[in-house]
């Protein structure tokens, strides 16, 4: 019965996995599968167990992460059934519902792994499957035993004689080599908004801690991983999921678990190599912005303070001082933060550096807005939709920013007097730089539902500000 092995493999985290809390309960539903299959060997009465929960288990259209773990079962179900195609789809939905926990499971995440590895063998991209398996192997074997290890390591060997390309020796490239290809396609995938595949890319890059690798490069490879994750889910719009995948990056860059207060204590190979310095430089200047979103204004300050260390260019300095300054913002201080976005933007003309200068005109005039009355409003009204036009223009190319700084603008022209016709001169501009980049989140549902969920209060005024405009005619 050989879809007795993934399913005992899967079986193993009933014990250290507590029974989900929801209507359906995903593991019972593995054991439901089992029998299933063990009464009739027919896998397609494994499948209905598994296709039925998986429909009823929705809540308002969406699956909670907790489910993924059907995934790997369901897919091994359709893989024996000789579907490897509909096998390799299934395990990329499920881990694509994994890792969009806030903290992913790595066992759920693993198993998920493997079957994608099988099923791509299935398929004969045996170089793939020998990739996904050598980092996933060394995780199964720290988590159920040497022979799980070495069980999946000789698949990978008997899937390298395979290999129809002249290369082979991919399935005994260093495991390094590996994790730190997997991390340049998640930056690649980053830079080209695909969220979704970046976050699958670096999170099947993490070593298990012991690995036999080096301490400095399972550091460097563990940590970037981690920034990879933070900084994809803030370009979703979900800081608070950003914030927890970057406080594990700073937890693996220091000695000891960081309390995000006060300076942390960094391994000392964090300063020695410069590859790990530019990890730690994303890691807490990611970290920061992440967490003001996030409202969490008091480790921003501390991430902040660790990120300085790392400032060692002009631009780092200028982007460490605005954020600051938007802390500074946040808490209301408009005043404190007039001065530091005028001086900030002065330091950015000076150093010819565009974007920055743009950006800091925009938060002053925004300041201004705040601090204005009377018939200072007008004014700093239209100073706000000419700094804001301005720094889209320059950022053009940065969908998220252009994004960002027009609908910003928009709530800031709404929320200064509450009038929905307030935000007209903005608002179908805005609107627009939202649609370009929910198409460039493409098919990724869970990053264009994050950022619709992360716009809700802009739609909201986007919608007032049309319904005023109609009620005017």
């Amino acid at each position: 019965m050989r879809l007795l092995r993934p399913l005992s493999a899967a079986l193993f985290l009933f014990a250290a996995v507590p029974a989900s809390a929801d209507h359906v309960d995903p593991y019972k539903v593995m054991e439901e599968a089992m029998q299933a299959y063990q009464k009739s060997e027919r896998y397609a009465d494994a499948r209905a167990v598994l296709s039925k929960a998986l429909r009823e288990a929705a809540h308002g259209g969406a699956l909670d992460p907790v489910y993924a773990v059907l995934y790997a079962m369901y897919a091994d179900t359709a893989r024996f059934e000789e579907n490897p195609s509909f096998a390799l789809q299934l395990t990329d939905e499920g881990l694509a519902l994994a890792l969009g926990a806030a903290e992913p499971d790595d066992d759920v995440k693993n198993m998920l792994l493997v079957s994608r590895a099988y099923a791509l063998a299935d398929l004969g991209r045996y170089a793939e499957a020998i990739e996904t398996v050598r980092i996933t192997a060394l995780w199964m074997g720290e988590r159920f035993g040497a022979e799980h290890r070495k069980a999946l390591e000789d698949e990978a060997a008997v899937w390298a004689k395979k290999l129809a390309s002249d290369d082979p020796s991919v399935a005994n490239a260093p495991v390094a080599e590996l994790a730190i290809k997997l991390l340049d396609q998640a930056q690649e995938a980053l830079n080209a908004y695909d969220t979704a595949q970046a976050i699958t890319l670096a999170s099947r890059a993490i070593l298990p801690g012991g690995t036999a690798v080096g301490g400095t490069d399972v550091v460097y490879i563990n940590a970037r991983a981690h920034t990879l994750v933070g900084v994809a889910y803030g370009l979703e719009g979900r800081p608070a999921a950003a914030v927890v995948a970057l406080r594990r990056a700073a937890d693996i860059l220091s000695a000891e678990p960081w309390g995000g207060k006060g300076p942390a204590a960094l391994l000392p190979v964090v300063r020695e190599y410069p590859a790990t310095r530019e990890v730690a430089w994303d890691s807490f200047s990611y970290l920061a912005s992440n967490a003001v979103a996030a409202g969490e204004h008091d480790l921003a300050l501390a991430a902040l303070d660790m990120a300085a260390d790392f400032a060692d260019n002009p631009a780092r300095r200028f982007a460490l001082m605005v954020q600051r300054a938007g802390v500074t913002f946040a808490r209301k201080d408009y005043r404190e933060a007039e001065r530091v976005f005028l001086a900030s933007g002065r330091d950015a003309e000076a150093a010819g550096d565009r974007l920055n200068a743009a950006l800091a005109g925009f938060y002053l005039s925004i300041a201004r807005l705040f601090l204005a009355s009377g018939g200072e409003i007008g004014p700093a009204r239209e100073a706000l939709v000419t700094s804001a036009t301005e720094a889209a223009v320059i950022a053009d190319g940065d969908l998220q920013m252009r994004q960002y700084v027009l609908t910003t603008a928009t709530r800031m022209l709404f929320m200064q007097n509450f009038d929905h016709t307030d935000a007209l001169p903005l608002a179908e501009r805005a609107f627009a730089a939202f649609k370009a980049r929910q198409a460039a989140l493409g098919s990724y549902d869970a990053g264009q539902e994050a950022a619709r969920r992360d716009q809700r209060s802009f739609l909201d005024i986007y919608i007032g500000a049309n319904f005023a405009a109609a009620k005017a005619k």
